[in-house]
């Protein structure tokens, strides 16, 4: 049997953790758990889960705000069974003990359930053949690479991932490139593993046909100073940039995050709750309060560049448009007149001038990107660049009536989105001590 926590309520809702069978599962804040949640109601190590003779016991770890067991506290060894709930902080996690997935007959086929009403009879289970072969290299071609994209035809012939992507398998500065995370205009981002120690980077690689580009250099060589020098755990970390001399390449080493982007998630799972979209929030705010420290702006917050890992720490990354109020040593990438960022996310100050965008341009950003997350939708409808910048500039931002969003919620997005930048929080710690004391006062 598999066993799993399914988080039913809290800042990680939907998520699902394993169980041990054999042994203890720690679960709190701290990551050396072995689930770790980001709640700030809970401690570092808050309760136990231990499998003992056939049985699962919970035990309360000597946490500040108690563990409950189907809302009765848990003092001692408790016996936990399947489908018991579990409240810890805000968080609420159903115990759920599953069959495991049925093994797959045959390695090319998957299984399917039939629909009712086909001749093989309602809910049966049957195995078809769904994979096909690379036209190059003869491998199997998983569907799901098909689906993903990450295989597609090439001249009527299945091309798999590898004979699409020539840079797969590829070792750069001792980082072997194991899976392309996503493809952009400035270039790609892999999965790698150390080929010394096997753990796991994401490499960046510039894309070759910008190295020739003085600016999209300086770009990506800006990401590898702002990034190496903001070292928070809410900031994804650059450990090394370089070139690649015999493939022509700019890469940089960071910090591998296992999860998808905010935007991502959003378009997957529909808008989050207020509280889980909040402490997301107060996590990127800390970012910024780093970033602030270091004095640099960010310049393109957005959910596409804010990443939620597993266990629901959000990172900030993609630092290619920051710059420093001091010296960066790279160079100004802005001229006066000129905007940078993302247009749905981007202050009214930013439309006209970039280079004078300050920390509070990220503050109104951010407070952009938390409407998307709590409606699913741009803070604006207007469809046009032209309408959509004379929206920012001049229009309040409106909230779907089908949304049940706590005013305070609204309050603190509004502030954070208003159109004269000394009108939003000062700071990037005013506004997490805001949304701190938002979390601890507004009730469910």
């Amino acid at each position: 049997m598999d066993v799993y926590l399914l988080v039913e309520k809290g800042p990680v809702e939907g998520e699902k953790f394993k169980v041990s069978e054999s042994g203890k599962t720690l679960v709190g804040r701290a990551r050396v758990c072995d689930v770790s949640i980001v709640d700030f109601k809970l401690s570092r190590i808050h309760c136990e889960i231990e499998a003992s003779g056939g049985k699962y016991l919970l035990r309360d770890m000597g946490s500040r705000n108690g563990t409950f067991l189907n809302e009765k506290k848990a003092e001692g060894d408790m016996e936990i069974k399947d489908g018991d709930v579990v409240r810890i902080g805000d968080t609420h996690m159903r115990f759920s003990i599953m069959e495991p997935a049925p093994e797959i007959l045959n390695p090319t086929s998957e299984a399917v359930t039939v629909a009712d009403g086909e001749k093989q009879g309602t809910g049966q289970t049957v195995f078809v053949k769904t994979h096909r072969t690379c036209g190059k290299c003869g491998a199997i071609i998983p569907k799901k690479d098909f689906d993903t994209g990450k295989a597609r035809e090439v001249n009527g012939k299945g091309m798999c991932a590898h004979c699409l992507d020539p840079f797969l398998g590829k070792v750069i500065h001792g980082y072997r490139l194991v899976e392309n995370m996503g493809t952009g205009a400035m270039g790609s981002v892999y999965r790698a593993q150390e080929d010394e120690t096997g753990r796991e980077f994401a490499v960046k690689l510039l894309s070759s046909q910008l190295t020739a580009n003085a600016e999209a250099v300086s770009r990506f060589l800006r990401e590898a100073v702002a990034g190496g020098a903001l070292d928070h755990p809410n900031i994804v970390k650059v450990y090394e940039s370089g070139v690649d001399v015999d493939l022509n390449l700019y890469f940089l080493v960071m910090e591998f995050v296992d999860g998808e982007s905010l935007k991502s998630a959003v378009e997957k799972k529909g808008a989050f709750n207020y509280r889980k979209s909040m402490t997301i929030g107060l996590q990127i705010g800390r970012a910024l309060e780093a970033a602030f420290l270091h004095k640099i702006v960010h310049r393109d917050i957005k959910p596409a560049n804010i990443l939620l890992s597993k266990s629901g720490y959000a990172k900030l990354v993609d630092l290619g448009t920051s710059k420093s109020l001091e010296t960066s040593g790279l160079g100004s990438l802005t001229k006066t007149g000129m905007g940078m960022g993302t247009i749905a996310f981007m202050p009214p100050e930013q439309i006209a001038d970039a280079k004078h965008a300050d920390h509070r341009s990220d503050i109104y950003s951010l407070g952009a990107s938390l409407f998307y997350v709590l409606t699913g939708a741009r803070p604006f409808a207007e469809k046009t660049p032209s309408q959509y910048f004379q929206a920012i500039r001049e229009k309040p931002v409106e909230w779907p009536a089908d949304k049940q969003i706590p005013d305070g919620v609204k309050a603190i997005i509004a502030k954070m989105m208003a159109k004269d930048p000394a009108q939003r929080p000062q700071t990037p710690e005013e506004l997490t001590k805001t949304i701190e004391d938002l979390l601890t006062r507004v009730k469910d």
